[in-house]
């Protein structure tokens, strides 16, 4: 058995066996392979490179002839290789001879084609692939519904009450905006950051890159001191530290241990430009932590075994009893749920399938346009046709 190096190429063997005529396939291959297990002077690749131009050589120069139409034929048709290399010298030349024809048909093919590529490549991410979370389609934010009908954020002790009343969640974390100052042996810079509750990156179901999540101890208002850093912060403020867990940062002059790098893939949820993470560290005996101080948001993991359904019949009860117990403190009269994809895509969808649209009407266009060319092209050389039939 021969060694694999010394073996032909097999794309070009794969070639040959399928665009030779059968009567004359085994008798070319083998000639072929006995050329080229004959030159052991040569390199490898002088080789390969004289079998390859001796293929392509066959493939142009033997005509292929059906064995049931040969006897009837009474000129030979051309190989499949030698009517594909015609077909390309005759579109060269009558491109050649028409070159502002060509240029115009190409230009107005390549900027459709650009633009339905760019918007594609934004739309593509944003709306058609899901949010990079493990089992993302079981993520839900969660609102209060105003007489209205329309959401409004939530109370951190309604919060509190729907997080533990509820058997059909598997997580639930609370988040809201947190803007700091960063000091240190640079610039202060001001950094986009959120408060979150202890479960956020469970329910998203992430973990740092390095160092840990934030504990339930830690979710207190004694002990909400820890940050969590994102990975673009971690290279562009602190270089990359490796050791970076377990030192401390300076944030609107407090000094707060960092205890996680998020990955560099990681992408907050509905705030993907957020860089730095603490505790929300609220206690319902807190005048912002109140029924009425609706401003976090809500976000929950629904259980395996449970449909979406049962979920918002779970949250329906569970908000009018709250409701029915605390008449005085809600203007609202139940509960909202949108999927976690749907709320982060809410506002740019409409745009950018707009955008989308636009753009495959644009290559439409474009392409109409080039057949019309065609076709105008095409019957100012009829008689052009009629010779070459008539031939």
């Amino acid at each position: 058995m021969k060694p694999p190096e010394s073996r032909p190429p097999r794309l070009a063997l794969l070639l040959l066996e399928t665009l030779l005529p059968v009567e004359s396939r085994d008798v070319v291959v083998g000639d072929l392979i006995e050329a080229y297990e004959s030159r052991t002077s040569q390199s490898q690749f002088a080789r390969w490179l004289f079998f390859w131009r001796e293929t392509l050589g066959a493939l142009a120069q033997l005509q292929r002839v059906p064995e049931d139409a040969a006897a009837f034929t009474p000129y030979p048709r051309e190989s499949a290789m030698q009517a594909f290399l015609s077909d390309v010298r005759r579109a060269v030349r009558t491109l050649s001879r028409a070159r502002g024809f060509s240029v115009l048909c190409v230009a107005s093919l390549a900027i459709a084609i650009a633009a339905t590529t760019a918007i594609y490549s934004i739309v593509n991410p944003v709306v058609l692939r899901s949010l990079p979370y493990p089992e993302a389609q079981d993520l839900i934010t969660i609102y209060e519904r105003e007489r209205d009908g329309t959401p409004s954020f939530t109370g951190y002790s309604t919060y509190e009450d729907l997080r533990g009343g509820t058997k059909t969640l598997a997580n639930a974390a609370a988040f809201g905006y947190w803007q700091p100052t960063l000091f240190g042996s640079e610039d202060a810079e001001r950094v986009t950051g959120q408060v979150v509750s202890w479960e956020f990156f469970r329910t998203l179901g992430v973990r740092p890159m390095i160092g840990r999540d934030f504990l339930e101890s830690e979710d207190t208002p004694d002990t909400r001191n820890v940050v969590i850093i994102g990975h673009g912060l971690w290279m562009r403020r602190f270089g990359g530290d490796s050791s970076i867990v377990g030192k401390t940062i300076d944030t609107d002059g407090m000094k707060r241990p960092v205890i996680g790098v998020m990955p560099a893939s990681f992408e907050s949820a509905l705030l993907p430009e957020a860089e730095i993470w603490r505790p929300l560290g609220y206690s319902a005996s807190q005048p912002w932590a109140c029924r009425t101080c609706r401003h976090l948001q809500v976000m929950a993991r629904i259980r395996p075994d449970v449909t979406r359904a049962q979920v918002d019949r779970e949250l329906e009860t569970l908000m009018t009893r709250i409701v029915a117990d605390h008449p005085d403190e809600y203007a609202s009269v139940g509960v909202l749920t949108c999927g976690l994809q749907e709320r982060a895509i809410e506002e740019a969808r409409p745009i950018l399938l707009t955008l989308f649209g636009a753009a495959l009407l644009l290559l439409g266009i474009a392409t109409a346009n080039v057949v019309n060319l065609q076709l105008a092209r095409a019957v100012r050389r009829r008689e052009e046709f009629a010779v070459r039939a008539a031939l």
